[in-house]
């Protein structure tokens, strides 16, 4: 039972650290997507967002 528990282990650890990767990913290019808007609309704010994306 125990080794099962292992090999199970093994299997999801790394599908959870995909899945946490791939979300990172997925805020990361909303977020850029959201800096860019910003920036088309208010050209004066782009130096708060520039320090703010730091």
């Amino acid at each position: 039972m125990l080794i099962l528990i292992r090999q199970l282990e093994q299997q999801v650890i790394p599908l959870k650290l995909q899945l946490f990767i791939e979300f990172h990913q997925l805020i990361n290019e909303l977020l850029q997507l959201f800096y860019y808007d910003m920036r088309m609309k208010r050209p004066k704010d782009t130096a708060v967002f520039l320090i703010h994306n730091k």
